[in-house]
């Protein structure tokens, strides 16, 4: 065990060493989103045993130099981001054949796809608050991504987790574990350049540890990750922070080979192996990981962020920005006295201060400032259109109308650009999701051997899962991740663009609300006779009963529900006698709808329709 320790350990420490220089460039990057632009980096070995590389980082301010800075990195960070995860993500899973179990199965894939979507790590104390659902989830990657270049995710069977299970018509609660999902940055991977294995570092509390992996282990003198410990000098903020009862964990996962024909999966400390076991079946023989980039150059080790390109036009505009405010601080407030004249007092902010000057030399007077070279201020001009070309957000999408563009087509071309050049992004990461979730389902398909709850219905409100099993999500099916990357960007323009496929029927008043985002409002678009209807489909699956059409209902909404559900593939596996009961209450609301229409006839031609009968009293 010492020895296999050691490899990892080894092998952490070797990649970290190779990558310094990477490194290097992702702490400024992330110190330069923090608006800390002004920094010198010293290269010193610690000395320590691990003998890795830290920067001395020495704030040039302190040496009383004037520097100016205007952060405007952040408002393009701002706008990629939004463009990145601004509209609602959806994941669908088609059939890929016409045979009958493989509708079934993509059908139930579909309904825990979604639940997962929602859901994930909700039911984990530590990580439902960052990473409790996927929107999160894609939030926190898209920074990593933005930021370093790289993110990943790494889904896994956690049998730790309650979760719900469905047993005997009854819902409960118990440790039968759920698949969750962690967002990881490039410091704490480090994976194989010959992409063989990756090992993933964590500091994590000795409790923590046992319940995750059932093993007590030793804790470790540790403090905060030595990346951290960069960052915050470079920003200086914080102090030396020392974690108690808490341990540096490594994780490594190991593709097949001669040695591990079915793979490895390793998890220890720095002394402490806590468990070893075969990669899991559910991997197919393939890592756990799924790498995120955002501009991913070749013959680059790794990809290159958001950020990286903007660095030097940023420092640029710094240098401009400073040379305009020596102008102002040098010819600001400067007083003109003329020579042998002698002033009694100074100017101050007293209101009717009276200043005293000997005649004869002139009236001293405030040296009007000169103005600053119009160069420097195109400077600035073409700088921030440099920045604004290279992170695909210009003055459109930052809110303002850009300069000596008045026409509306321009303003949408600009727009229309800008989205253009991130479309490479949402289709690459719409693909790896896309793997991603079929990675998701491969793991239930592994682990869920007992029947799960999954509170999630179809449209007519008919219960399409009630539970399943690993063994219902068998089958050949595709799976397709949409991130809303065809809609437009502003929220005005994305709602006018959905309306109009509505209007022009290409989708349902359901879907539409949906993609408008009223579902705060939705039971105003809901009758009490389509809610009732629908209910009354679940007694009669349920329940075995005969439901009577009543005079005072809508049928016309009613018979509607009715047919969409009977149309659908869970009104085809009903026994035949339940869908004759079906067929029977839908014919009472077709009836009730013919005499309506016999009777609105009979008034429009002039006849008296037949009057019901008082209370009480028989009809004449």
């Amino acid at each position: 065990e010492r020895e296999k320790i050691k490899q990892v350990t080894d092998v952490v420490l070797k990649i970290n060493q190779q990558r310094a220089v990477y490194q290097q460039q992702w702490l400024i990057n992330i110190a330069m989103l923090y608006g800390k632009h002004y920094f010198l980096i010293d290269k010193r070995p610690t000395g320590s045993l691990d003998e890795r590389v830290m920067w001395e980082l020495k704030n040039m301010e302190r040496q009383s130099k004037t520097r100016r800075q205007s952060n405007y990195i952040l408002p393009l960070f701002k706008s990629q981001l939004a463009k990145m995860i601004l509209t609602k993500s959806n994941v669908s899973v088609e059939p890929t054949t016409n045979a009958e179990n493989d509708k079934s199965a993509a059908r139930v894939c579909n309904e825990v796809a979604e639940d997962f979507w929602q859901n994930v790590n909700h039911n984990n104390p530590y990580l439902c608050d960052d990473l409790g659902g996927m929107l999160k989830i894609l939030l926190r990657l898209s920074i990593y991504m933005m930021c370093c270049g790289e993110g990943y995710l790494l889904p896994y069977f956690n049998p730790k987790t309650q979760s719900k299970f469905y047993l005997n018509e009854q819902v409960g609660t118990g440790d039968i574990g759920e698949v969750e999902t962690e967002v990881l940055h490039v410091f704490e991977t480090f994976m194989d350049p010959m992409r063989r294995h990756f090992i993933r570092t964590k500091t994590m509390s000795v409790e923590q540890i046992f319940e995750r992996w059932g093993k007590e282990v030793k804790s470790e003198q540790t403090g905060l990750p030595d990346y951290q410990k960069r960052l915050i000098s470079m920003l200086e903020q914080g102090t030396e922070i020392m974690l108690t009862d808490a341990a540096e964990v490594f994780e490594k996962y190991e593709l097949p080979s001669r040695k591990y024909p079915n793979g490895r999966h390793l998890v220890c400390t720095k002394e402490e192996m806590i468990f070893e076991e075969e990669l899991p079946m559910e991997y197919k023989g393939r890592l756990p990981l799924f790498r995120f980039t955002f501009m991913d150059f070749m013959l680059a080790q790794f990809a290159q962020s958001f950020i990286e390109q903007l660095v030097p036009l940023q420092e640029e505009y710094n240098y401009t920005l400073t040379r305009l405010y020596g102008y102002k601080k040098w010819f600001a407030g400067k007083v003109l006295i003329p020579r042998n004249s002698k002033m009694s007092t100074k100017w101050d902010d007293e209101m009717g201060q009276v200043i005293f000057y000997n005649s004869g030399h002139g009236v001293p007077g405030y040296l009007p400032g000169a103005s600053a070279p119009a160069f420097l201020i195109e400077d600035l001009d073409r700088i921030r259109r440099d920045m604004e070309d290279v992170g695909s957000s210009h003055d459109t999408s930052l809110g303002r109308v850009p300069s000596g563009v008045k026409s509306g087509v321009g303003i949408q071309s600009l727009t229309d650009l800008d989205n253009a050049q991130s479309s490479p992004m949402q289709m690459d990461m719409e693909s790896k999701l896309g793997q991603y979730v079929e990675t998701v389902l491969d793991i239930m398909e592994q682990r869920y051997t007992e029947p799960r709850f999954l509170a999630m219905t179809g449209d007519t409100l008919a219960a399409d899962v009630r539970s399943f099993v690993g063994s219902d999500l068998m089958g050949n099916r595709k799976i397709k991740v949409v991130l809303g990357s065809s809609l437009p960007y502003t929220k005005e323009a994305r709602q006018n663009k959905i309306l109009q496929y509505l209007q022009a029927g290409l989708i349902t008043q359901e879907k539409a609300r949906e993609l408008l985002e009223m579902g705060d409002i939705d039971g105003v678009f809901h009758s009490i006779d389509e809610s009732a209807e629908k209910s009354e489909i679940l007694q009669i699956m349920k329940d075995n009963v005969v439901v009577i059409a009543e005079p005072w209902e809508e049928h016309n909404i009613r018979a509607q529900v009715l047919a969409e559900f009977m149309k659908g593939q869970e009104f085809m596996k009903l026994p035949p006698e339940i869908q004759q009961r079906f067929a029977q209450h839908l014919q009472e609301h077709q009836e009730y709808i013919r005499q309506e229409a016999l009777a609105a006839a009979r008034v429009g031609q002039g006849a008296i329709p037949p009057q019901p009968a008082p209370a009480g009293q028989g009809a004449q």
